[in-house]
């Protein structure tokens, strides 16, 4: 995120996380007003260190804002496709396809 926008542009923090059922180094967030985003922990690190990091992979913010502020894990009975549902306060349920391999 661009810390120009730090103020004055709605709330920019973590509602909620789920977790990804079957891989645990994948986790997603409701954001308020910094929309959907997606993460995943690697284990080999970022730095010169080595330590394990967080990297954002993914996510949605539409372009006349959102109010992200529930997500969890859905996966489909018959397809076994996962999905993240993503409730936004202002426009509703947000539906994503996980297509994380």
């Amino acid at each position: 995120m661009d810390e120009a926008f730090a103020t004055g542009f709605g709330a920019l923090s973590v509602h909620e996380i789920a977790t990804h059922p079957t891989d645990s180094s994948r986790f997603y967030s409701s954001y308020y007003s910094g929309g959907f985003r997606a993460f995943k922990i690697k284990e080999n690190g970022c730095g010169s260190d080595g330590a394990p990091c967080i990297v954002e992979v993914g996510g949605y913010l539409d372009p006349l804002g959102n109010d992200f502020w529930g997500v969890q894990m859905w996966q489909h009975p018959a397809s076994g496709q996962w999905y993240v549902l993503a409730s936004d306060r202002d426009s509703g349920l947000w539906i994503f396809r996980d297509t994380t391999p």
